[in-house]
């Protein structure tokens, strides 16, 4: 993503049949690196404002917004690619019309809108079916092609006794360091994880094949949540656009790893011990003891391809330094220009 150079990266997976050896990974470009414009090379020294008006006025949107290749952390090896070689392209003033669409904002689909938008994916590919890590590495590299690599939030101390608030600045480039790829060596979903508390049990190994997350579960999570609040009687009252940023951080964080995992576990299992029957996966997991869950979060969370979206803040005012993900707020789809002295 960002970056000019190709990485030579590690295998993570311990227990891989490749455990000695290291993976050429795929080349990433820094955010700041734009290709050449096409329209540029139309306008020469002589022309007059009013033909440089008329080029601009005649152009195609993909001369005025080239697009530029990526490479999705998953490498396409679980869409049925034959490379996760995609085309992307910095969003435009009608992406900024999603973004300020309450509606759009609280559903999340406004994520969902600006990727369809910014992306080409293969013919016939449902982006409901991309898998979680993507869609975040997608998420901060559009930001990144069309605001620049540096982001400035503002964040909370979370000790009791500050509290004090403060504005924090982040290279999104430095995200290229955290990208996890995916393992070529651990073979096609399921992946097979031993249960050991339910092996303990019964004397005997107890597997599960699970898959890695997609979007669509995501999306089914947020559905039940909102579901949820009907019932319970929660203030639907109308987003204002001012709330929008809040609202699409919101959606963002129904899709971190440990929420769907913890809330939808059946959906993450494929099977048990081979048995595919979701009546009966569902009534196992019920009764799953939370070291088992823990193994399966804990699988995914480490081999899912992805980036690393936790970054390290230190308060200016009280000196504590802590972890958090990484806010989205209303200055990473809409950053303040600074004004003239």
């Amino acid at each position: 993503m960002l970056d000019d150079r190709t990485e030579e990266v590690a295998l993570t997976n311990e227990e891989s049949e490749v455990k000695d050896q290291k993976q050429e990974q795929p080349q990433t470009k820094s955010l700041t690196d734009r290709p050449a414009s096409e329209i540029a090379s139309m306008i020469n020294g002589g022309s007059s404002d009013i033909d440089i008006i008329d080029i601009i006025s005649r152009a195609s949107p993909e001369q005025l917004i080239p697009w530029e290749e990526t490479t999705l952390p998953s490498k396409g090896l679980y869409y049925g690619w034959t490379s996760g070689v995609i085309s992307v392209k910095a969003w435009s003033s009608k992406i900024d019309k999603i973004l300020a669409t309450a509606r759009l904002a609280q559903t999340g689909q406004s994520i969902d809108y600006m990727i369809k938008e910014c992306c080409k994916f293969p013919d016939g590919f449902n982006t409901q079916d991309l898998l979680v890590g993507d869609q975040i590495y997608l998420l901060y590299y559009l930001r990144g092609i069309t605001h620049g690599n540096e982001y400035e939030f503002a964040t909370t101390c979370p000790n009791p006794q500050c509290g004090q608030s403060a504005t924090h600045s982040i290279d999104l480039n430095e995200l290229v360091n955290t990208i996890v790829w995916a393992d070529e060596g651990l073979g096609s979903e399921p992946f097979r994880v031993k249960l050991p508390y339910l092996s303990k049990t019964i004397e005997r190994e107890v597997t599960a094949g699970i898959r890695f997350l997609r979007v669509k579960d995501a999306s089914q999570i947020q559905r039940a949540k909102k579901a949820q609040n009907i019932i319970g009687g929660s203030n639907r009252a109308r987003i204002r656009p001012r709330d929008r940023a809040q609202q699409i951080d919101r959606s963002r964080e129904e899709i971190t790893l440990d929420d769907v995992v913890t809330q939808n576990i059946e959906t993450v299992i494929v099977d048990i011990m081979g048995s595919t029957d979701r009546f009966k996966i569902r009534s196992i997991v019920g009764k799953m003891h939370s070291t088992d869950i823990a193994v399966i979060r804990e699988w995914l969370t480490e081999h899912t391809p992805s980036i690393e979206t936790m970054v390290e803040m230190q308060c200016a005012n009280c000196g504590e330094t802590h972890r958090a993900m990484l806010p989205i707020t209303e200055s990473f789809f809409r950053p303040q220009v600074p004004r003239a002295m």
